[in-house]
C-alpha cells in the first residue's frame, strides 16, 4: 500500500447572506467614523464600477473562531493591540502556546498561526464573471453574474451618528484653519477644544454597505498533517455561525448566513503536478448540522477514499 503524502480536502459551498453590514474604519481627518463599503476590484467584471462586493475572510472566520472560544470554554488569554488613527484596540484571543497543546486544542489546532494547516476564502459572489449596474433604489447596487441574474443586491446608504466620545475627535491645523475659520489655531484641535470655542458636535453622515445574495464559500486543510474528526469543530463553528451573525448591527437582525451545498474534494500531488481532477467525496449531506448529524458516517466515506488513494 503505497503512502499518500500530499493531501488538501476543499469544502465547498454556497452562502446566503442577508443585510450584512461590512466594512472597515475609514481615516476621515474630521470623524475617523466612516465605513469603507467592501468592494474590491476584479479582472472580470462589467458595469459601474470595476469592482466586486465581498465578505473578508478575516471577518468571518474571525467570528467563527470566537465563537467557537466560547463552546469550548476556552481561556482568551493573549492579547493582539490594533492601532487605528486616534485609537488601540485591545482585543485578545485564545492561542496555545506550545506545539503538543495546539495538537490537543480543538480550535488552536486548525486556525494557530504556526504550521499552518487551513486557508479560508473570502466569500464572494456566486459566478466567475459579474455585472454591476446601479439598482433602481439610490445608494443600491445589482451584481449579475455567469452563473444566475440578481445574485447579490448592494445598498450604500447614507446614515448619521453622533459622536459619543469627544476626546477621540482630531481635527488637522490645516482643516480647523481653512474649514472652520479659527485662523489662530497652531495645532490639532480636539472635540473639547471645539466645544469650549462654541462649536456644537453636530451628527456625522457615514456610508453604509447592506449586503444580501448569494456567495461562493471555500475552505481547504492540509490532510496529511489533520485526521478527518479534527475538521469536526470546523462544521460546528459554522453551525454557530448561523445561529450569530457577520458584520455590524446584528442584533437588529443584520448579517445573517446560511451554509448550504457543501462538497468535498481531495487534491493530491498529481493535481498539482500532472493537472488529474480533483476526487469528488460523495456525501449525501450538504448542510453543516447535518454533516455534524451524520458525522461517523461521512468520516467512513472519508477513511474509504483515502484507503483506494492508497491502494
Amino acid at each position: 500500500m503505497k503512502e499518500v503524502n500530499f493531501l488538501f480536502l476543499i469544502i465547498s459551498g454556497k452562502v446566503y447572506v442577508d443585510g450584512m453590514a461590512i466594512g472597515s474604519l475609514r481615516a476621515e481627518p474630521h470623524a475617523r467614523l466612516d465605513l469603507v463599503t467592501a468592494f474590491k476590484p476584479h479582472p472580470r467584471v462589467q458595469g459601474v464600477r470595476k469592482e466586486i462586493p465581498y465578505v473578508p475572510a478575516s471577518s468571518w472566520v474571525g467570528v467563527l473562531r470566537h465563537l467557537l472560544e466560547k463552546h469550548y470554554g476556552l481561556q482568551a488569554q493573549t492579547l493582539r493591540i490594533r492601532r487605528r488613527p486616534g485609537a488601540t484596540i485591545v482585543a485578545p484571543l485564545h492561542e496555545c502556546s506550545s506545539m503538543d497543546d495546539i495538537l490537543k486544542c480543538p480550535v488552536c489546532k486548525i486556525f494557530a498561526r504556526r504550521d499552518i494547516v487551513a486557508w479560508f476564502d473570502d466569500f464572494e459572489p456566486l459566478g466567475s464573471s459579474y455585472r454591476i449596474e446601479r439598482g433602481a433604489k439610490g445608494g443600491e447596487y445589482v451584481i449579475n453574474s455567469d452563473i444566475d441574474n440578481n445574485i447579490v443586491q448592494v445598498f450604500v446608504k447614507d446614515e448619521v451618528i453622533v459622536p459619543r466620545d469627544i476626546k477621540s475627535i482630531a481635527v488637522p491645523r490645516d482643516i480647523a484653519r481653512s474649514q472652520l475659520g479659527l485662523r489662530d489655531i497652531d495645532k490639532d484641535v480636539t472635540g473639547e477644544d471645539l466645544i469650549r470655542r462654541g462649536l456644537r458636535l453636530e451628527p456625522i453622515p457615514r456610508q453604509v454597505q447592506l449586503v444580501s445574495g448569494i456567495f461562493k464559500f471555500t475552505a481547504k486543510f492540509v490532510m496529511n498533517k489533520l485526521v478527518f474528526d479534527d475538521l469536526k469543530p470546523f462544521f460546528v463553528g459554522l453551525v454557530l455561525l448561523e445561529d450569530r451573525y457577520v458584520g455590524r448591527r446584528g442584533t437588529r437582525g443584520y448579517g445573517r448566513v446560511k451554509f448550504n451545498d457543501l462538497a468535498f474534494s481531495l487534491r493530491t500531488r498529481e493535481f498539482y503536478e500532472y493537472g488529474k481532477a480533483e476526487i469528488k467525496i460523495d456525501i449525501p449531506h450538504n448542510k453543516p448540522r447535518d454533516i455534524i448529524t451524520n458525522w461517523d458516517k461521512i468520516r467512513k466515506t472519508y477513511e474509504q477514499v483515502i484507503q483506494n488513494l492508497a491502494k
